[in-house]
């Protein structure tokens, strides 16, 4: 599983671990956090996370957009193959609701 990593220009996140573990790039390092672990990523600053294990839960908290639950709404229905996306249009979806994917090579 990779860290789908990204930025956005306007959001702040707020990640707090609820369960098990994960693993948070944040900027250019790696860290490993634990439940009650919290970190605070402002604009700009490159991130992405994965669960280190099974069942491992995270809590979100956005400041500063508009409506981020159209986004997962969305996202949702792109996962589970309810609407079809060409690589351009699943860019464009993305940087829509000021998220900006970085390709980086094995991460």
């Amino acid at each position: 599983m990779n860290y789908n990593l990204h930025y956005h220009k306007k959001m702040t996140e707020i990640f707090t671990v609820a369960k098990g573990e994960f693993y948070f790039i944040l900027g250019d390092k790696e860290y490993k956090f634990h439940e009650d672990d919290t970190a605070i990523v402002p604009p700009m600053v490159v991130h992405g996370f994965k669960p280190n294990l099974p069942d491992s839960r995270l809590q979100f908290i956005f400041t500063n957009t508009d409506d981020r639950e159209s986004f997962f709404t969305s996202l949702a229905k792109i996962v589970n193959g309810e609407t079809v996306l060409s690589e351009n249009e699943l860019e464009a979806f993305y940087n829509s609701h000021d998220q900006y994917s970085i390709k980086r090579e094995n991460v």
